[in-house]
């Protein structure tokens, strides 16, 4: 896997991905400074880019496991998460080739968002001494 640093404004990705994805690096980098440029983001954002969703689902799940989080990642194009304070945002070549890169941008623009509105980690933690049935709607 390879790693580089990216600077957008305020915005720093830390874009991992191993070599048969980079041919879509730059379109998701450009595509999540499209969405900073109008919303700006501050801080550290990490990206990861897959040549398939195959193994972009088993770094996701073997992430939620070393964190203890419970998810399934299977079927999914794109994802996001902030289980370590950090978000998070995972894309993969496959989708650019199948579908697409129409349709990688408007996944990245989605992810790029949650990272925006809920990527603290307080949006995925319940409070300590929260009761179970406090969390009932209705």
């Amino acid at each position: 896997m390879t790693r580089r640093l990216v600077r957008l404004g305020e915005l720093r990705l830390l874009v991992t991905w191993e070599g048969s994805a980079e041919s879509v690096v730059g379109d998701v980098v450009r595509y999540v400074d499209e969405v900073n440029s109008r919303s700006p983001l501050r801080g550290l954002v990490e990206v990861y880019v897959f040549a398939d969703a195959r193994l972009m689902e088993s770094h996701i799940e073997a992430k939620a496991a070393s964190v203890g989080a419970v998810m399934v990642a299977e079927g999914m194009l794109s994802y996001h998460e902030a289980w370590t304070g950090i978000p998070a945002l995972y894309f993969c070549r496959e989708v650019a080739e199948v579908h697409g890169l129409g349709m990688l941008r408007a996944l990245v623009h989605h992810e790029t968002a949650h990272a925006l509105l809920h990527g603290a980690l307080t949006y995925y933690a319940l409070p300590a001494g929260i009761e179970w049935g406090d969390l009932s709607v209705g």
